[in-house]
């Protein structure tokens, strides 16, 4: 069942199906030992969260994950073709959006090529609207270039997609 069109590669990201197989596994893994510069304790204690993330979801079956481990930040989802499991490269702000070259790119409906961003900052993660028409956080339309707190369970709706927000902190 494809759901979306393919995801390009190369953008900073690695996209991997969720299917149990060691290729997939091993291709996770060297995307998280690399975010998490390469610290095993820190690995395995952020694999678990990142492949049933699906599973925490309440209100749809699509979700964009923060993962903050001390002061390193990233996102996994399942916005893909065929459900893959996409995790980008650790940084601060990631665009949401129908563009290419959007970290987490959307290719469902009439969407602008930077819809949004998400980002990370000490203390929390936001989302700020850059064309905020098709943009809601949790039902209540967003003001341009505002940012939002992000919290875990919030509903992001783009156009008539519903992606659940997960948090998921790491820290000693």
């Amino acid at each position: 069942m494809n759901r979306f069109p393919s995801k390009e590669q190369g953008r900073g990201a690695v996209a991997v199906p969720c299917s149990a197989s060691t290729e997939t596994h091993h291709t996770v893994l060297e995307t998280l030992f690399y975010n998490l510069e390469f610290d095993f304790e820190r690995v395995s204690s952020t694999i678990d969260p990142i492949l049933t993330a699906q599973q925490r979801c309440r209100f749809t079956p699509f979700y964009i994950q923060g993962i903050v481990a001390d002061m390193t930040a990233f996102l996994s989802t399942n916005l893909s073709s065929n459900g893959d499991l996409y995790v980008t490269r650790k940084g601060f702000q990631w665009r949401l959006g129908g563009g290419q070259a959007c970290e987490i790119s959307i290719p469902q409906g009439p969407l602008a090529i930077h819809q949004a961003s998400i980002g990370f900052e000490p203390g929390g993660c936001y989302l700020m609207a850059t064309i905020p028409d098709t943009l809601t956080l949790n039902r209540e339309k967003l003001q341009p270039n505002r940012c939002a707190a992000l919290r875990d369970g919030d509903l992001i709706e783009v156009g008539a997609l519903q992606i659940e927000f997960l948090l998921d902190c790491f820290n000693p």
